[in-house]
């Protein structure tokens, strides 16, 4: 009787369920987040397509160019980098990746040589560009002379600091670059993965053989901001300056 007593003192003492763990606001997903497959298939689809143009279809051709092989593989670089910066929340490591692709980029294209046709025009003049080509007057055409203000200013600036043209082609992709990352940086996240688009929407043939254009182009994606912000001046200051280059 004492033994029954002192089980149903136990049981009235008990409680029938126990909290082992309170209830929290999950901070991660459980699973892969959509987000990141969304990611992973565009890369995917990118990089797929990058190939075939590239490389793949010259192979089916039996047509194989080694020289296609770098790009594809400056894609996957920068796939690889936007899937790991989609993975970190760190921000260091997230600003260390965003120096490492400017550095890849200026590497990459600023030491990119001969290539394309675009130098053939602006190799010789840049051998015989002279201050005295500058000319500010839309309305005067110099037929020695069929290039804009601001990109005379630049090329003569670089000649007078190295007289190389492969120095011309350096100081243009830096500049390319910082409008480039200026841009991005204030409207996406993930850089790589902006990079990876760039490059297969048009980023390789800005970067090689438009080089007035592309700091032109550059020059006036980064005046659209003050359009939002209603700065009239800002504005069409910027796009001024984009016009002397072309």
């Amino acid at each position: 009787q004492q033994l029954q007593l002192a089980k149903a003192k136990v049981q009235e003492q008990t409680p029938v369920f126990s909290i082992i763990q309170g209830a929290t606001v999950p901070l991660k997903p459980s699973s892969m987040p959509r987000s990141f497959l969304v990611i992973i298939y565009m890369f995917v689809g990118v990089l797929a397509d990058a190939a075939w143009i590239l490389y793949l279809r010259d192979i089916v051709k039996s047509k194989i160019t080694k020289r296609k092989a770098p790009y594809v593989l400056l894609i996957i670089l920068f796939g690889v980098l936007a899937i790991y910066y989609h993975n970190t929340e760190d921000s260091s490591s997230k600003r260390t990746i965003r120096i490492v692709c400017a550095l890849i980029l200026i590497f990459f294209f600023g030491f990119r040589g001969y290539i394309c046709d675009d130098w053939i025009a602006y190799y010789p003049a840049f051998q015989k560009c002279s201050p005295e080509y500058i000319n500010f007057n839309p309305f005067e055409y110099n037929i020695k002379w069929a290039f804009e203000p601001g990109f005379t200013i630049l090329m003569c600036l670089c000649k007078s600091i190295v007289d190389d043209f492969q120095f011309f082609s350096f100081v243009c992709t830096v500049i390319n670059t910082f409008l480039l990352f200026r841009f991005f940086n204030k409207r996406i996240d993930n850089l790589p993965l902006g990079i990876i688009l760039y490059l297969c929407f048009g980023g390789y043939i800005m970067n090689t053989n438009l080089m007035r254009n592309s700091i032109a182009i550059l020059i006036f994606i980064n005046a659209l901001e003050y359009i939002e912000k209603r700065k009239p001046l800002q504005y069409f200051s910027l796009c001024l300056l984009a016009l002397s280059f072309h």
